[in-house]
């Protein structure tokens, strides 16, 4: 494995709005080191990296596939001819991926959880359920309970009972 040196490299440009119009203010082109001369590292570089939108579509498109990031790969390395000349690592697939399934899950599970909870509630009269949200509007905690839960409890213990949900978190 190469060991990364830093060089301090001066090397910049300087850009500023002015009037509507971009306008270079500054600008050192003198590099202290080699540059990157294969274009197959370029998807290594901050400045390169992501995935162009048209293949984003396509990733999205694949979502429900059950197919891996890996195996994504392995088609858009088809359609490059090599892996090599593909502009975007694997990493990049997965976590374009990762945020495709938070956008998708983000309003839908707690509408699902709540109606679950409303469904109980109508065969259930002594169902129970809260949820606690914080001052964004996001929940924090969930508790439900079911009537044979509720009864069996009443009959166990009378006044209440103590959940310690810390128990072996100090492990």
């Amino acid at each position: 494995m190469e060991t990364i040196i830093p060089t301090n490299c001066e090397a910049k440009m300087v850009v500023k709005l002015k009037d509507g119009r971009w306008e270079v203010i500054a600008f050192i082109a003198e590099h202290n080191h080699a540059l990157i001369h294969k274009s197959s590292l370029n998807k290594y570089l901050r400045s390169h990296q992501g995935i162009p939108a048209e293949e984003k579509y396509f990733v999205k498109n694949v979502q429900n596939t059950n197919l891996t990031s890996r195996r994504r790969m392995d088609i858009m390395s088809e359609f490059y001819g090599s892996e090599l000349l593909v502009p975007y690592t694997t990493k990049s697939i997965t976590n374009y991926c990762a945020t495709l399934t938070v956008e998708e899950t983000r309003d839908g599970d707690m509408t699902e959880v709540i109606n679950h909870f409303v469904e109980q509630k109508e065969k259930d009269s002594d169902f129970y359920f809260r949820l606690e949200c914080d001052e964004e509007d996001r929940v924090k905690n969930i508790f439900w309970v079911d009537g044979p839960a509720r009864r069996a409890y009443a009959e166990a213990y009378h006044d209440y009972v103590s959940f310690d949900n810390t128990y072996l978190t100090n492990k």
